[in-house]
């Protein structure tokens, strides 16, 4: 009798231990249905941020989801996307995802990046998308995006997505690399400095925004995309989505103090400039002869049409005049001098009518106003090409 109360007072208690271990170990979890399998997972899975003079600087999972995705398949051979520098990280990508390379997400992304849907298209549809694991429709993608893959493609590159989220518990690969994102935002954003890029943008072009964002992506190619999202407010939230191009040790990093300075300023004003050029594509296409000249310059370099190019041209062109006004005529010199080298040969033009925005800020209380004056600095070089 007292070895069955002994016993019977042991079980009790692992029953009792057994059962604390699961309580403070559950997660709070949600049944996530996929093609083949149910399984459980966590609810929600957080970006890693740092807030920078008003700025997000951010390990965003979602963007880590899209790498693996791409690096899995051709994306890489087709379009050189992907970072060619060798890391810990990218080691432990291609070991924990390898075996998931014919999965239907990395399928069905290859079909669509052979079609038009490639460079800033992805990354820029992640954002319509919710964390990797619910990954759901936030809001319906844009007009641009729809006219690079059809509403229909993106649905389904969403589904397998989630799909591949859950069918490799991409959750635990994230959180189990904490550390190493921690690492990343916290060296990066040592190196940005002081300059308030926000004030930069919005005092030049008298116009303000809802939120400011770069995405750390330590897989994505060194350079960078500028996407936007409209917010409920009517307001943007900008997007400046970075590549690595030097490492630390282990750590990936995207520029020093100068390069993040031109980087963000650069795809920040994108957002700025491209709704712009849209709204006044008629007067822009008055010189679109103007493409012929530098057609193969721009070409390689992904900017395909006039319209495009004209946008590269004025955010460079604003840029180096937001760099002339807070760093001075060497730093100016310095930018204008490499885009040049670029093939961004009007942008001299361009520079000079940016001065006459300057000089009247009374009578332009907006960049918005001035566009379709800036424009006009493109007469001149239509007189002397003869085109």
């Amino acid at each position: 009798m007292r070895k069955f109360k002994y016993g019977l007072i042991i079980l009790i208690l692992i029953v009792i231990a057994g059962g604390c271990f699961i309580k403070l170990r559950k997660p709070k979890v949600t049944e996530v249905a996929t093609k083949n399998s149910t399984s459980v997972v966590e609810e929600s899975l957080k970006p890693v941020v740092k807030n920078v003079n008003g700025i997000n600087v951010m390990i965003d999972p979602r963007m880590e989801l899209l790498a693996v995705v791409q690096a899995l398949g051709t994306y890489d051979q087709q379009f050189d996307l992907i970072t060619n520098m060798s890391f810990n990280y990218k080691d432990d990508i291609m070991k924990y995802f390898s075996s998931f390379s014919k999965h239907e997400a990395v399928k069905q992304f290859d079909t669509m990046s052979r079609s038009g849907f490639s460079f800033d298209a992805p990354p820029t549809a992640m954002l319509y998308l919710s964390n990797p694991i619910n990954i759901e429709i936030k809001q319906d993608f844009n007009e641009e995006l729809k006219s690079r893959a059809t509403k229909e493609s993106l649905n389904k590159l969403a589904k397998e997505l989630k799909n591949f989220a859950v069918d490799t518990k991409f959750q635990e690969f994230f959180n189990s690399h904490r550390d190493f994102y921690n690492s990343v935002v916290e060296k990066n954003a040592e190196v940005m400095g002081k300059s308030n890029y926000i004030s930069y943008l919005e005092q030049y072009y008298g116009m303000k925004q809802n939120s400011y964002n770069i995405i750390l992506a330590p897989m994505f190619h060194n350079g960078g995309f500028g996407p936007s999202i409209e917010n409920e407010n009517g307001l943007y939230d900008l997007y400046s989505i970075e590549g690595p191009n030097s490492l630390k040790g282990n750590i990936p990093m995207f520029g020093d103090e100068e390069g993040f300075r031109y980087l963000a300023l650069h795809e920040f004003s994108h957002s700025f400039v491209n709704s712009l050029t849209e709204e006044n594509i008629a007067e822009v296409n008055k010189y679109k002869k103007l493409y012929e000249p530098i057609q193969d310059k721009m070409a390689k370099q992904a900017y395909s049409s006039w319209d495009i190019s004209v946008n590269e041209h004025i955010v460079r062109a604003v840029v180096a005049r937001i760099t002339y006004i807070n760093s001075g005529s060497e730093a100016y010199e310095k930018v204008i001098a490499n885009e040049k080298n670029r093939g961004f040969q009007y942008i001299d033009e361009l520079t000079k009518k940016l001065e006459d925005f300057e000089k009247n800020r009374d009578k332009y209380k907006s960049f918005k106003e001035f566009y379709p004056e800036l424009i006009k600095a493109f007469d001149k070089s239509l007189k002397d090409s003869n085109l």
